[in-house]
């Protein structure tokens, strides 16, 4: 992305404070913006998924919490200008759909797993081209 359209500036949605420390020691020549938060909280010691790990934190009323961190990562990362991440997570996909939407067109994107697939957990799907829908094996 750097390469091709010149970007430098990251949005780094991220539940994990030492992944973005890490991203800025390893890539200095980009600027990471995450969010003003304290990501501390979701750290519980362990490589557990976030939505593992945030079962136990429910229960400490922090629902509304959770909730309008995800939103406001995904606000944001669906008005970046490309997107890098991760096909197979809902809030990626979520994002990139948003992002295409707002933009009336496919931004730039690499996937760091699954190729992108409109109806992504149906085995077949139909996509609208511009000659038409279409049918697509996911």
């Amino acid at each position: 992305m750097k390469t091709k359209y010149g970007y430098t500036s990251v949005y780094l949605a991220t539940d994990s404070p030492e992944v973005a420390r890490l991203a800025q020691r390893t890539y200095p020549k980009f600027h990471f913006v995450t969010q003003a938060i304290d990501r501390g909280w979701y750290e519980d010691g362990s490589n557990a998924r976030i939505e593992d790990r945030m079962k136990g934190l429910a229960g400490r009323n922090l629902r509304e919490r959770i909730a309008m961190e995800a939103v406001a990562d995904l606000e944001v990362m669906s008005r970046c200008d490309a997107f890098i991440g991760t096909f197979s997570s809902n809030m990626g996909r979520l994002a990139f759909e948003l992002m295409s939407a707002r933009k009336n067109y496919i931004p730039p994107f690499v996937s760091l797993d699954n190729a992108w697939c409109a109806g992504f957990s149906a085995r077949f799907s139909r996509v609208f081209t511009r000659n038409g829908f279409r049918r697509i094996d996911c």
